[in-house]
């Protein structure tokens, strides 16, 4: 995302001009996955999550698949959910909505502010999700020290 502030300033000539300022995404962590061998689209598969600030309202998480993977979780049936495990155990289920244009190879997380927290807890940890071509895939983050401090 990116914001721009159109104002107007003098110029050395005593004349107005247009004043432009850029203010940069509003990013606060991209964590990728380990490759995950058993995509059967590709074995470089990897799961991105974009984590950033939404002003006053809160985060945004967004996971993304790469390499044609494709969410193939929905609504209808109650299958849009991701599984978060750490140390052996089950530490979190979270529902998602479409994506970015509904595109179903990313995923905004319903509740970002609580699947921040457990990403921030654990050093490593595993998500789980359904795919359209390759079923079940489990996705490996190790050393999440990336959100560690940051509000």
């Amino acid at each position: 995302m990116v914001a721009v502030n159109l104002d107007s300033t003098k110029g050395d000539d005593g004349t107005y001009v247009s004043a432009w300022t850029y203010l940069n995404d509003s990013a606060l962590a991209t964590i990728q996955s380990a490759s995950n061998k058993k995509s059967q689209i590709t074995t470089t598969n990897r799961m991105t999550i974009r984590v950033r600030r939404l002003g006053r309202l809160g985060l945004e998480a967004c996971m993304i698949l790469g390499d044609g993977e494709q969410f193939a979780g929905n609504s209808y049936d109650s299958t849009n959910y991701v599984r978060v495990y750490a140390q052996g155990d089950e530490v979190g289920r979270f529902t998602y909505k479409p994506g970015i244009s509904k595109q179903t190879d990313s995923a905004f997380v319903q509740n970002p502010v609580a699947f921040v927290s457990c990403l921030r807890k654990y050093r490593s940890l595993k998500i789980e999700t359904t795919t359209f071509t390759s079923g079940t895939m489990v996705y490996s983050f190790d050393a999440l020290d990336v959100l560690k401090g940051r509000k």
